[in-house]
């Protein structure tokens, strides 16, 4: 018995020998794969360094550069500008004020494609921005694109409602195009957007008598220049008009143009 309870013994105190030394290698392994991948992160190749100094001076030095280009470009130096423009926008070419100036500098020293280009580009960001419809309606009115551009200003009016301006040209290029009837209604939306004693009204009514004119309608010509007159005497404009029909608006009420069937206009504010 005693024997065997020794050689028990012994076999137990291997076991455990062996299980301590295989929980030694263990714990021994585990440490190595942790130290390993600490290593491995802490050698793992890393971006370049933030420098702020050096980020800090390209911003400064794009303000100062476009500084200096918006002054040039309000001298009127509008060739000279181009190149500087060019190259700031190869660099920011997401800077839609930039590009708007380059588009401008173009139109005005008389490239019209590049600058329907830069406008074009512009759209595609902001396409329902009034002014930028009205400019391009412009361009596209210079270089004889009649229709296309009546139908860019018609968008910059409808973007803008309250805008006279972009109405008077839609007007204007309505005449030009002898689109009469539709020259006549944007005549009107002006109108209701001038206060009722406004002097400008007289400009638009002449306006709105030489349209007449050209449509031979004598009556409702003399009736608005006859109402013209009435709210400025001394409009050049409607005068010239008053001696193209023949003078005879003397006996005429000013309200007389509103009482025509059809085509009348109506002069009221709003």
């Amino acid at each position: 018995m005693g024997r065997h309870a020794a050689d028990r013994k012994q076999s137990t105190v291997r076991a455990m020998d062996i299980r301590v030394s295989k929980y030694i290698w263990i714990s021994l392994a585990v440490v190595l794969t942790v130290c390993t991948i600490g290593l491995g992160i802490y050698l793992w190749p890393k971006g370049a360094p933030t420098d702020n100094g050096a980020q800090t001076q390209v911003a400064e030095k794009n303000d100062l550069s476009r500084k200096q280009i918006i002054d040039t470009y309000n001298k009127g130096d509008y060739k000279a500008v181009i190149p500087s423009l060019e190259s700031f926008l190869a660099a920011n070419k997401n800077d839609a004020q930039m590009r708007e100036i380059l588009a401008s500098s173009y139109l005005l020293s008389g490239d019209n494609k590049r600058a329907g280009d830069e406008y074009q580009l512009l759209l595609k960001t902001k396409p329902n921005d009034a002014e930028l419809l009205y400019k391009v309606g412009i361009l596209l009115e210079r270089t004889g694109r009649q229709n296309e551009a009546i139908t860019y200003l018609n968008r910059a009016a409808q973007a803008a409602p309250n805008v006279i301006l972009f109405h008077s040209e839609v007007a204007r290029a309505d005449t030009r195009a002898k689109y009469y009837d539709n020259a006549i209604d944007e005549w009107k939306k002006v109108l209701n957007l001038l206060p009722p004693a406004d002097k400008l009204r007289s400009s638009v009514l002449a306006e709105l008598a030489n349209i007449y004119i050209l449509q031979n309608d004598f009556v409702q010509a003399k009736g608005i220049i006859a109402t013209g007159l009435s709210i400025d005497p001394n409009n050049e404009t409607l005068k010239a008009l008053e001696s193209r029909t023949g003078g005879q608006i003397q006996g005429l009420s000013p309200s007389s143009s509103t009482s025509s069937s059809g085509t009348g206009v109506g002069l009221g504010g709003n």
